[in-house]
């Protein structure tokens, strides 16, 4: 039975009544209709089925096809698609071209990085937190504080200052090592490590203009004239039996001191413990990249760079007693550039580029302008106002205010980027200075376009100490360092024994200000204290996340003795943010193409947040003594 089911050629019986229901093509197949014989009960049908391999099909031949090509009806409706098919193309462009013209356009964002975005807190370690107890603040307070500045205050920079070995005040000994009485290099690495999980960066101040007098270069440059260190600062000979000229130092005192060893004058810009580094001599500007070559390797992401309008003097002006030749604005410029082509090559990845930022002082805008550098050459990353440190005070009314605005901001906000500080280790702080106008003024410089960089403590509202310079005789030999420590007390924490700046049986290095028990951070953190100064750096610190606040171009503007300046980002809301510099109140309409019909109140200095909308075409502001006020501006 097999191999009759398997052989194709086998005639196959098929009853009758099967057959009628059979299809069969008589002319692909044989068949025998049998009417019964000798052993056969019954008639039947036999089936010869030709292989499957004896023919197949060819389909239609060229003339058939042919005849349906020239047949009407296919020839309409091959004309009828084609012109479909064109009809549907042309429509699909048609409407890609209109979406493309009408369609709103993706608003322009310039490629911010994150010293742009965010802000930087000066903590000072040496006054911020006491970790063992010894009564001076150190890196394991930094850092067991670090949640306090990033998640509390709102800044993912933190600046650590000089935090370099020294013997006295600023003179450095070694720039590859860290101050014993902080820390030390070890709790470096550790912190940069804890911050680099939470993107936190770290910052350093970088010193090149000066050394100590003890450090080993100028220990070996003063003992010849004829070694390898002899060349590594500034020395002149005697002139008329003293100095070369008359330049004065930082100070008001003479800028040169008389070494009896190599019986020259070396130059000393900040002080006589501090003599200048030569920096037009190519073997101290590769001593100093090295130092930063040291650091990067670490991690750390930036620097400030200190006394940078000092670094190349006019030794040869045609004048050399007039003290006003003497500093060579650009004569520092090649020397910043090489510091920034260093940290360029450790800006290897989006989110690890390495920052440069200094303060020019004593600069015109346009002299200014030079140390951001070149497209083929650039100089500094940011370069910070001097304006709100130098200017702002009670005194300072609305004209001052807007004069120092356009002093200080460019047409471009964004190729030139600014640093806005108010307060530093060197000035008065921002509180004693501007009494009910310090949130006004800290509104100015967490809303002005560049990356503000915030004084530890100006957030909890501390003021300068009290304490005469005679009390704290033991903390420096330098008479300017002395001077200043009444800007660097310690952080007040709370209001208990030392502020929680070190355990209560400690003595701090310097005394806790007078004020502490009520300006500290637990008190203005409160949950009953209402428009604290914390409170409404917090809410700064969230609005000036918003786009054009961020990159928006700065108008600025003056009513009286209120001055106001509109951020406006193409595509973006703007704001428009307005101050009353003056002790009575000031009424004003803000109508014009500057201003919106309608806004929202986003910020008051002095009353809580509504965010309620006003209608400022039709409503006059009213702002009194002190006040500020940010409005965000609808369409």
């Amino acid at each position: 039975m097999s191999d009759e089911n398997t052989n194709h050629d086998e005639k196959v019986p098929i009853k009758e009544a099967d057959a009628v229901n059979a299809e069969i093509d008589l002319d692909d197949s044989k068949a025998k209709f049998l009417n019964g014989g000798k052993g056969m009960d019954e008639s039947h049908v036999e089936i010869e089925v030709p292989s499957e391999s004896n023919e197949s099909f060819s389909g239609l031949g060229k003339d058939e096809l042919m005849q349906y090509v020239n047949d009407p009806f296919w020839k309409r409706l091959r004309i009828i698609l084609f012109v479909l098919f064109w009809v549907g193309w042309l429509a699909m462009l048609a409407a890609a071209i209109v979406i493309i013209v009408l369609a709103p356009r993706c608003p322009y964002r310039p490629d911010l990085k994150w010293y742009n975005k965010e802000a930087v807190y000066n903590a000072y370690p040496k006054s911020f937190k006491d970790s063992d107890g010894n009564g001076k603040g150190d890196l394991g307070g930094v850092q067991s504080k670090s949640s306090y500045i990033t998640d509390a205050v709102g800044a993912k920079v933190i600046s650590l200052g000089s935090i370099y070995k020294k013997d006295t005040g600023n003179g450095i000994i070694d720039h590859k090592d860290v101050d014993p009485t902080l820390g030390s290099i070890e709790q470096v690495d550790a912190m940069l490590a804890s911050f680099k999980k939470s993107g936190v960066k770290i910052v350093l101040d970088f010193v090149p203009n000066h050394t100590s007098k003890n450090h080993t270069w100028f220990l070996e440059s003063k003992k010849s004239k004829d070694n390898k260190f002899s060349d590594y600062y500034v020395w002149a000979d005697v002139k008329n039996g003293g100095p070369p000229n008359n330049w004065k130092n930082v100070n008001g005192g003479p800028a040169w001191n008389l070494d009896s060893t190599r019986n020259q004058y070396y130059l000393c810009q900040t002080g006589p413990e501090y003599p200048d580094l030569n920096l037009e001599n190519e073997d101290v500007v590769k001593e100093m990249t090295e130092v930063l070559k040291f650091w990067l390797s670490r991690g750390i992401g930036g620097f400030n760079l200190k006394d940078a309008s000092l670094l190349v003097e006019n030794l040869n002006t045609t004048n050399p007693d007039d003290d006003s030749t003497h500093v060579n604005y650009q004569g520092s410029i090649p020397v910043i550039q090489a510091f920034r082509a260093t940290l360029n090559a450790y800006s290897d990845k989006p989110g690890r580029e390495r920052v440069l930022y200094a303060s020019i002082a004593g600069a015109t805008k346009n002299q200014t302008m030079a140390y951001y550098g070149t497209a083929d050459k650039p100089g500094l990353h940011i370069v910070v106002g001097n304006g709100l440190v130098s200017q702002l005070s009670a005194s300072c009314n609305a004209a001052c205010m807007k004069k120092v605005l356009d002093d200080e901001l460019y047409e471009d906000n964004v190729n030139k980027w600014l640093g806005w500080m108010l307060s530093n280790g060197e000035s008065s702080r921002v509180s004693q200075r501007m009494g009910v106008r310090e949130v006004a003024a800290i509104v100015m410089q967490l809303m002005l376009p560049g990356t503000p960089i915030m004084y530890y403590g100006d957030e909890v509202g501390m003021k300068d100490g009290t304490f005469t310079t005679t009390a704290i005789s033991g903390v420096s030999t330098d008479t300017m360092e002395l001077s200043n420590m009444k800007y660097r007390t310690p952080m007040q924490w709370n209001a208990g024994p030392n502020a929680g700046f070190t355990a209560s049986n400690s003595t701090p290095y310097l005394p806790i200000n007078d004020g502490y028990k009520e300006n500290n951070v637990a008190s203005e953190r409160a949950h009953f204290r209402k428009n604290s100064v914390f409170e409404k750096v917090d809410e700064l610190m969230k609005l000036r996340g918003s786009e054009s606040l961020q990159f928006g171009k700065t108008t600025t503007g003056i009513v009286s003795d209120m001055v106001y300046f509109v951020r406006k980002a193409e595509g973006f809301l703007g704001y428009l943010v307005a101050f009353n510099f003056g002790a009575d109140p000031v009424s004003h309409l803000f109508k014009g193409d500057l201003f919106s019909e309608t806004g929202t109140v986003m910020f008051h200095s002095h009353q809580e947040t509504s965010q309620e909308k006003i209608d400022i075409g039709n409503t006059y502001l009213e702002l009194r003594g002190g006040e500020a006020v940010i409005i965000q501006l609808d369409g």
